[in-house]
């Protein structure tokens, strides 16, 4: 959104206040309401105050205990801190029920020009950004590999052999108390587990699910992942809305909370009885569960048996299939091997030629065609240069090289080179 188009949504409503604040459930009395910041508890006085340079006097709104104040999408800012300008816009258009008519779009060309923020990998190649299910049959032991996950992410160690990136932790085991979670915790952590928030109750999708996640990440805000165990106990009772229409809906919700805030949820999830060819079949209800989500990672695992099969499957990683086993003296969940013609190992002797061909040219130039060259690679040109796309921030993080890409000549060219301390 435009700052033009910004400041003409925001004079749109900067009537809406009263409303806006009885639409988020805190109705104004005699002309007071609640501070809308985290933390605050201080009362907010509503006036008629000129906001800006406008003409017109506008409902404004001030706190007397901290000091803020604004109009109507300062109030939503206030209230969501994690949100743009024009996020809090839409998200108060939604609120009140105001039709956009207008479709915001950019060209290809500006796109590509865009310096958008990196993607950054919870898990290397098994969690990016976004929303994630794991599904699995009951008692197969998902709530002990999430428990697992939250313990290495927490403390920014390898989940198996993939790196893991640092953050907080939120686990909401809505199947489980207190006692079993602490017991839990004691057999995968050794006592000493890292920064792991959990939580045993939490209200539905649509009646203040969200807003408890919001609030959470408000407070703590180095918080990356979020696991949600399981989609079932979130859920709007009523067997009418378990339609591909309501499946979807459910996870879009989802999908927008992490997206809004760049962070990995992970949805717990239940797979059907019947077996199927395809594990993303196996996934109880509609399609529309796995396909709102961003990744599906599946368990299949016999009943009593000690190994398991892990199939991942996501929009940002290759597919894959871990093979697992479960140590039931430790309750942790051993990777023994990966699954043949991994994608993940040809993603990884890319990247060594890559490095090689870079090391040994000082650096090098070219189309994804002459690159597919100088590699002696079969790979069509237009696959292998998607693949570098994608393997820009692993070829930085792990090789050390720059990936650049730019358009000359009506041709796309890359550009190789060795990082320096200043990049």
């Amino acid at each position: 959104m435009t700052q033009e188009k910004i400041e003409e949504r925001r004079e749109e409503l900067r009537e809406k206040l009263d409303a806006y604040i009885r639409a988020e459930g805190q109705a104004p009395r005699d002309q007071r309401t609640a501070c809308p910041r985290p933390g605050c508890g201080g009362t907010v006085v509503l006036d008629n105050q000129l906001v800006g340079e406008g003409l017109y006097a506008r409902r404004h709104w001030r706190c007397c205990r901290c000091g803020a104040g604004g109009d109507t999408v300062d109030y939503a800012l206030a209230r969501w801190p994690n949100m743009t300008e024009s996020e809090a816009i839409r998200h108060v258009q939604r609120m009140l029920h105001i039709k956009v008519t207008d479709l915001e779009a950019v060209s290809a060309g500006e796109l590509l020009a865009m310096k958008l923020p990196r993607r950054h990998w919870r898990v290397e190649q098994l969690l990016g950004p976004g929303l994630y299910i794991l599904s699995g049959p009951s008692k197969a032991g998902k709530s002990w590999l999430v428990l697992y996950l939250a313990e290495r992410v927490s403390r920014g160690e390898r989940v198996w052999d993939m790196r893991s990136s640092r953050c907080a932790v939120l686990y909401i085991s809505l199947e489980d108390t207190l006692v079993r979670l602490q017991q839990r915790l004691l057999a995968v952590t050794d006592g000493e587990p890292g920064e792991v928030y959990l939580a045993t109750e939490a209200e539905l999708l649509g009646s203040g699910f969200e807003e408890q996640i919001e609030n959470f990440l408000s407070a703590h805000g180095n918080t990356g992942l979020v696991i949600i165990d399981t989609l079932q106990m979130i859920r709007q009772p009523g067997a009418e809305k378990y339609s591909y229409a309501g499946d979807y809906a459910t996870m879009s919700a989802l999908k927008r909370l992490a997206d809004r805030h760049g962070i990995t949820v992970l949805l717990v999830h239940h797979t059907r009885k019947m077996a199927a060819d395809d594990p993303m079949d196996m996934l109880s209800g509609t399609t529309g569960i796995a396909g709102a989500a961003d990744g599906s990672l599946v368990l299949q695992r016999r009943r009593g048996a000690a190994e398991a099969t892990l199939t991942v499957m996501g929009r940002d990683a290759p597919d894959q299939q871990l093979h697992l086993r479960f140590d039931a003296a430790t309750k942790r969940w051993a990777l023994l091997d990966r699954g043949e013609d991994d994608p993940a190992d040809e993603d990884a002797a890319l990247c060594r030629e890559l490095e090689e061909l870079t090391d040994a040219c000082g650096g090098w130039e070219g189309t994804a065609s002459e690159l597919a060259q100088a590699l002696e690679s079969t790979e069509a040109p237009s696959l292998l240069g998607r693949r570098l796309q994608r393997l820009r921030e692993r070829l930085r993080r792990e090789h050390g090289l720059k990936l650049e890409s730019f358009r000359s000549c009506e041709r796309r060219s890359f550009r190789l080179t060795r990082m320096t301390d200043d990049v």
